[in-house]
């Protein structure tokens, strides 16, 4: 007998034209991203008089769980998690570029927003299982001089066990999002965003939460959720920087309630004369908490939480650009 180690267990992930609908081909390997495939289920227990133990455990509603625990930045994989967080989007060629390819994560404030859908495999050639509409609503990017991490969490139909590998997968070449390329900005409006560098910044966290929700219905056709919906999304900021006067500037900001708008931005190796693989991830914030005033490492410093928000002026509340050579998902 074979046994099934745990260092083999790869992953493999396709996009899906039709959520729901495995691909054939088309399956790539995310050298960096670490998948960890659950399976859910919502059971009902019921005991009967007079009975000391239950009679019935009932599966009524059965799906999946995808996270991906902290896991390195990287250009040519984060598109595949903000594709299903903010929304889909197909790359374009930059002007004066050949190689490569730019991706502008744009969501609306206030239309639907499409996302992208994966199929996700994970096995060795012992045994493997698959997951189909595969949809992350949850995103977290953490940054600081140590590490750029990043981190997911969705929902996905019913595990199918016992699967063949689909053949043919291609790896995503791996191309890090490094620490020291990172610079933060925090301007008064948007068309100033870049001007002012946070020149003591620490480290920070973004996250964006709640953006889908599966749709259950008394139907039995459908074995498990029949499609997705938007929520409310959440969005946070938290940055720790120096207790200066920039980093105390804070509380002036939160008692006038002002809008101010964040860049998070790295650039990486070249890919081709004059383009480099960048990161750009703008917000539109406002102080939502006064954070703490604590020692870190010696210095005095400051917690700072902010709220992503909608900004009229400039009609959306984020928006996230990576360029990179990846020509599609």
């Amino acid at each position: 007998m074979v046994e099934r180690s745990t260092v083999l267990q790869f992953v493999q992930i396709a996009a899906e034209t039709t959520p729901g609908t495995t691909p054939g081909t088309g399956f790539r390997k995310l050298q960096s991203l670490r998948f960890e495939v659950q399976p859910e289920g919502d059971f009902q227990i019921h005991r009967g008089a007079p009975y000391k133990f239950p009679s019935l455990a009932i599966l009524n509603k059965e799906s999946a769980s995808v996270r991906i625990p902290d896991s390195p930045a990287t250009y040519n994989e984060l598109p595949y998690l903000l594709a299903s967080v903010l929304k889909t989007t197909t790359p374009t060629v930059p002007d004066g570029a050949t190689d490569a390819r730019l991706w502008t994560f744009d969501p609306s404030s206030t239309a639907a927003d499409t996302p992208r859908t994966f199929s996700i495999e994970q096995g060795d050639a012992v045994r493997a299982h698959r997951v189909a509409y595969a949809l992350f609503h949850e995103l977290s990017l953490k940054f600081s001089r140590e590490a750029a991490t990043v981190a997911a969490t969705g929902f996905a139909r019913p595990l199918q066990d016992g699967i063949t590998l689909t053949s043919g997968a291609t790896e995503v070449p791996l191309v890090p999002i490094m620490p020291h390329t990172l610079d933060g900005y925090l301007d008064p409006t948007h068309g100033a965003l870049g001007t002012t560098k946070l020149l003591r910044l620490f480290s920070g966290e973004l996250t964006v939460r709640s953006r889908w929700q599966a749709v259950w219905t008394v139907n039995s056709a459908a074995a498990s959720f029949a499609a997705h919906y938007e929520t409310e999304p959440e969005g946070r900021l938290t940055l720790l920087v120096e207790a200066d006067a920039q980093g105390m500037a804070h509380l002036t900001q939160a008692r006038g309630g002002a809008t101010q708008f964040f860049r998070l931005r790295a650039v990486g190796p070249q890919i081709e004369t004059g383009q480099n693989h960048e990161l750009t991830i703008d917000l539109a914030v406002k102080v939502s908490k006064l954070g703490s005033l604590q020692d870190e490492d010696g210095l005095f410093v400051c917690n700072v939480e902010f709220v992503i928000v909608h900004d009229a002026g400039w009609g959306r509340a984020l928006q996230a650009v990576v360029k990179n050579t990846l020509t599609g998902l």
